[in-house]
């Protein structure tokens, strides 16, 4: 059986998924995570006329609002039906071209320490791509990148992130065998 290849010469369009959720900047943030429920998607865009000015992700949802009880927002809350999209975005967020190569896509994502990223032809929105579209580009599939990827730097690759955990852990536990299981 032949191994497929990536093509590392695919442009952001074709790899672009092109049915983007989008809400307006006065979308009800209760809206717009009913919008993504629905849709099951992890982000929208927030376009403004033919403008995007913003994303809202189910972190920024979870963070800003829920977590923090929207202290961290601009101006206090006490009905969450008064919050709206604009208020949760993040603002001017980063995009590319339609016409970039995987490996720019990936940089910008990287760059912009996001899951998704808005693909854009003259300024206007034409797909949007995530993570998990750029893995299965990979060869066989595969859902993480090899860990002497050129991409992404030694430090953000997950088998070391685990085997930087595993070993604090393990050292954890010998500290609590010496201490006799007092840590």
């Amino acid at each position: 059986m032949a191994t497929e290849r990536t093509d590392l010469g695919m442009t952001a369009r074709r790899l672009a998924r092109t049915d983007v959720v989008s809400v307006t900047p006065d979308t009800p943030i209760t809206k717009t995570a009913q919008i993504m429920r629905d849709r099951t998607v992890g982000s929208v865009l927030v376009i403004e006329g033919d403008e995007l000015i913003g994303v809202v992700t189910d972190r920024d949802i979870a963070v800003e609002v829920v977590a923090d009880g929207s202290a961290s927002l601009t101006h206090e809350v006490t009905d969450l039906e008064m919050l709206t999209a604009q208020d949760v975005m993040t603002a001017d967020p980063q995009s590319v071209d339609a016409d970039a190569k995987i490996q720019r896509v990936l940089r910008a994502m990287n760059d912009a320490h996001a899951r998704r990223i808005p693909v854009v032809d003259d300024d206007h929105v034409v797909g949007i791509i995530a993570f998990d579209d750029l893995c299965s580009t990979l060869p066989g599939n595969a859902r993480t990148f090899p860990r002497n990827s050129t991409v992404w730097p030694k430090s953000s690759t997950p088998n070391r992130h685990r085997t930087e955990i595993a070993t604090r852990r393990s050292r954890r536990n010998v500290r609590a065998n010496k201490m006799g299981g007092m840590i």
